[in-house]
């Protein structure tokens, strides 16, 4: 993200690309870990209630150097909600279904933004077509631009949080599949394991796979929703 403005001379369409992705980031990172304490609280851990993570504010959530290295290096993380599974009513269900709330949380943002991405466009086209100033024009084209963003990078951080390697999300969902004894040694070389996917990000190891998995979830939102009747609600 700020790689790109650097080598872009900064640009000011990547500019106002970053200036748009700052609010997106927070309020996405604080959703996400958001839930993953309300869906702990609703199972009877109140840790995440105790720390005062039960909440949107940013500033609860934000580590500043997972959110700068998401600036700088395209990956990134907030502040892990605590959450203890001896306080949860049914404690493998519990940790399974918030392990799973934070993606499940990203993924719902994305697709309530390419719904707002493509009302946005057909009422663009209908400004268009209605002569209207070319500053409105401007306008409706970073709100869609801005919707845009926030399709892609919840996509993004919901797929590269359902990777099964720790501290992802997608480590702890493997944890409950796996039987005790494999889990134990899981949790026990934890460290160890987010060292190598820290140096596998670095040297862009999973990029490719990461992308790709993007791409297609990204796509099949974008399908899915462009089959909704947009026009159908705009004046004739």
């Amino acid at each position: 993200m700020l790689s790109s403005l650097f080598r872009g001379g900064f640009s000011s369409s990547a500019l106002v690309e970053l200036l748009l992705l700052i609010p997106i980031i927070l309020f996405s990172l604080s959703a996400h870990e958001f839930a993953h304490g309300f869906v702990a609280y609703k199972f009877g851990d109140d840790t995440a209630r105790n720390y005062g993570r039960l909440t949107l504010n940013p500033l609860k959530h934000i580590d500043i150097l997972g959110f700068l290295m998401l600036l700088f290096a395209g990956f990134g993380w907030a502040k892990p909600v605590p959450v203890s599974t001896r306080h949860m009513k049914n404690s493998r269900l519990g940790f399974l279904l918030v392990s799973l709330a934070g993606p499940f949380t990203n993924f719902i943002i994305a697709i309530i933004s390419a719904f707002l991405y493509f009302s946005t466009l057909v009422v663009q086209y209908h400004l268009v077509a209605n002569g209207f100033s070319e500053g409105i024009l401007r306008t409706c084209g970073l709100v869609a631009t801005f919707f845009y963003l926030s399709l892609t990078l919840n996509v993004g951080y919901a797929v590269f949080n359902m990777i099964p390697i720790p501290p992802l999300d997608g480590s702890r969902l493997l944890t409950v599949c796996l039987p005790r004894k494999a889990a134990v040694w899981f949790f026990k070389y934890e460290h160890i394991i987010q060292l190598v996917l820290f140096a596998l990000l670095l040297l862009d190891v999973l990029n490719g796979p990461i992308s790709l998995g993007i791409r297609f979830v990204t796509n099949l939102i974008i399908n899915f929703v462009g089959l909704f009747p947009f026009e159908f609600f705009l004046p004739g």
